[in-house]
Order: structure tokens, then sequence, then C-alpha cells
């Protein structure tokens, strides 16, 4: 059986809970303690809360059970030990070392040196203005110019006529949207329920400027006596 039980010290505001074995002797429950609140069992001196009643653990020997303690009942922990803790986590009180400039300068560990050693990795970066990429795609990619877009994976290059430039419904990017001379597109001008152009279906693609190339690209001549 086990028993869960409040753990107070002098600067708890609330009870640590902590679920101990019903057979636990306080000498046992004081070692289990140790680790938890910093101070030796041979200083603790416990006290439990029991129906609105204070009782002294003062039996090493004696179990949790034999002293009736239940779930909820409190542990307040007192030790002398505690003043010493409040001081070594006092930070102010802590002498500390200073380094002077001069030692500091001296070392060739040290993260001055570092630098001075790596400049190019403390140079401020540099943050693309957006606006600005935005005006030259809108400048070099104007409406009714010819276009041929890359080969990819499922396509050679593609040529067709640009027809939108700007963002789409639920993307942040700048897209291309191109009427293609052939049906090797994946839509009619519109995406997700937005028409952007006209065109026929599988005729109407949108892409990133990047796979774009503006210029001389004809509308290429089929000539079916060939095939």
């Amino acid at each position: 059986m086990s028993v869960v039980l409040g753990i107070l010290t002098p600067k708890a505001k609330m009870p640590l809970e902590k679920r101990f074995a019903s057979g636990l002797t306080i000498g046992q429950l004081k070692d289990r303690l140790y680790p938890i609140l910093g101070v030796t069992a041979e200083s603790m001196a416990l006290t439990a809360t029991i129906s609105n009643s204070s009782i002294s653990l003062s039996d090493d020997n004696r179990t949790l059970q034999g002293y009736g303690l239940t779930n909820g009942c409190q542990v307040r922990v007192e030790s002398k030990e505690f003043k010493d803790l409040e001081l070594f986590n006092d930070l102010e009180n802590v002498e500390k070392y200073v380094m002077s400039e001069e030692v500091y300068n001296k070392r060739e560990d040290s993260f001055r040196k570092f630098k001075q050693s790596n400049p190019e990795i403390f140079k401020p970066k540099i943050v693309k203005n957006t606006n600005q990429i935005d005006e030259k795609v809108f400048k070099n990619y104007k409406i009714g110019s010819r276009c041929e877009i890359e080969a990819d994976k499922n396509y050679g290059p593609r040529r067709g006529e640009i027809k939108y430039v700007g963002e789409l419904k639920g993307y942040k990017n700048i897209f291309i949207g191109i009427k293609l001379d052939e049906p090797l597109g994946k839509n009619n001008g519109t995406v997700k329920g937005k028409k952007y152009f006209e065109c026929v279906m599988n005729y109407g693609v949108f892409v990133r400027p990047y796979k774009v190339q503006v210029g001389d690209f004809p509308e290429e001549d089929y000539d079916l006596d060939e095939f």
C-alpha cells in the first residue's frame, strides 16, 4: 500500500505532493526527502497534520502507517540547513571573479578572439525588400508577353502568353498565370474557385516567376503532314 503526502517547508507556498509506501519508516522518509529538499536527514524535524492535530514524527523507526498517515496528510519539514541554502542561493552574497580587460585580451580562446578571426560570420544579414522583388516581377513579366516555361519531370518546355501576375488565393508568393498554346496545363485560369483569367480547361497554369522566361517565343506551327 502507498500514501500520498503533502510535503511542506518553511518557504513553500504550496505542499509538494509525493507518494510513499505506507510501510516506510520515518527515518527512511527522511532519506527520501534529502535529494528533494537538499537538507540532511539528521537535521530534519518532521511534524504531521492529522485530523487538524499536529503530531511530531520523532520516532525514526515508526512507519507512516504506524503514525496513522493517510492520503492528503501534510508533513512539515523543519531544518536549520534551510537557512544555509537560502544564503547559498542568494547570488548577491556570492563573491564573483571579474576578469580584467588586459587579461581577457590576452586569452586566445575567448569569444572576442573568435569574433575577430571570423568577421564574415558576424556580418549583419541583409534582408531583401520583398516589395522591391515584387516590383521587379511586375516589371519583367508583363501581361500579354510571350513566354516559355522551363521543362520539368512531367513536361518539356511549354509556351504561352502571360495573362496574370500576382498572388493567388491561399498563397503568399507571386505567381505567373499563363494561357498555354497546348492543353498541357492544370486549369482554366481558376484557382480555388476564383477566376484570374479566361482560357479553355487544361490550357491554364500558374507557376513561380523563376520558372518562366519572357522573350520571342512564337506559337509553334505544327505541320500535321509530317506525322
